[in-house]
């Protein structure tokens, strides 16, 4: 894909949109970027959040306190919720 950056030691999460200027991630990409000390990408509307590993749990605006159903699967999974502030990456040079 032209223009993808892949970073290697990051956990990728892809997000429809923000809410109330947060965004919320499903908890199995947190644990798997805390157990792996993987920082994460988090992708949305066309802009990128780049949290490093050693801020992952210090970002965290607040964790859902009820499990949601997956819509494809029987997986259950809380929400983590972070303050939306994308970085600015600049995708092509002129």
């Amino acid at each position: 894909m032209e223009g993808r950056v892949k970073f290697s030691n990051m956990v990728e999460v892809r997000v429809n949109k923000p809410w109330h200027g947060m965004i919320a991630i499903r908890d199995k990409y947190y644990m798997e970027a805390l157990k792996e000390s993987r920082g994460l990408v988090i992708k949305c509307e066309g802009n990128s959040m780049l949290i490093p590993s050693n801020n992952v749990k210090g970002m965290v605006k607040s964790i859902s306190k009820q499990y949601f159903k997956d819509r494809y699967s029987n997986e259950r999974h809380r929400l983590i919720y972070f303050d939306w502030k994308p970085s600015s990456i600049q995708k092509k040079l002129f």
